[in-house]
């Protein structure tokens, strides 16, 4: 199935080629093909539409989690934010580079984490083949090894400075998607008084 705005991906090939153009460190997307972009944006909405959003879906029909209904306190403005529920993701996109930005920051806040979090995520992807398929984090140093489990770390050597890492999720994954987040992404519930 080949992507589709509004069924099984927040953004677009075009619009992700007109973010990365001022982004650096793209390789892994400058050198892929359309079809692979696609895929791995695809891949990346798939993957976000899994976590727990603010809110509700507008719609019980709807293919994806977005557009939603409800409102988040946006803890880098300082201000309460009510989603913007009339969205559309197929109508509403830029026409070329140079209108990209103002369409960028037009968009309705809670989108624009949104479809930030599906660009870097579908980098993450293009940038590390198979990691989809791995189920913890895990990271070499030489002979030692260390697997992460959530925040759960065995290790086999403490000399791991110099390891490279493979994570199921772009490090920036959760610090795009935090403000949209039900308990801002915290699995952990606030005080709560019974009377």
């Amino acid at each position: 199935m080949a992507l589709s705005l509004t069924y099984n991906s927040y953004a677009s090939v075009a619009e992700a080629n007109y973010y990365f153009e001022d982004r650096m460190d793209v390789t892994a997307w400058t050198s892929a093909t359309d079809v692979t972009r696609a895929k791995a944006l695809v891949s990346a909405s798939r993957q976000i539409d899994k976590e727990n959003f603010v809110g509700s879906a507008t719609s019980s029909t709807q293919a994806l989690s977005f557009p939603r209904t409800g409102s988040f306190m946006d803890d880098r403005t300082g201000f309460l934010i009510e989603m913007g529920n009339d969205y559309d993701f197929m109508v509403s996109q830029p026409t070329n580079s140079a209108s990209y930005p103002g369409w960028f920051y037009g968009l309705p806040r809670e989108i624009r984490y949104l479809k930030s979090a599906v660009y870097e995520q579908a980098l993450w992807l293009l940038s590390n083949e198979g990691v989809i398929n791995s189920y913890s984090e895990t990271s070499t140093s030489g002979g030692s090894e260390t697997i992460r489990v959530g925040s759960i770390e065995i290790s086999g050597s403490a000399a791991t400075s110099a390891s490279s890492t493979t994570r199921r999720t772009n490090p920036t994954y959760y610090a795009n998607l935090k403000p949209i987040l039900a308990n801002g992404g915290s699995a952990t519930r606030g005080w709560w008084r019974a009377n």
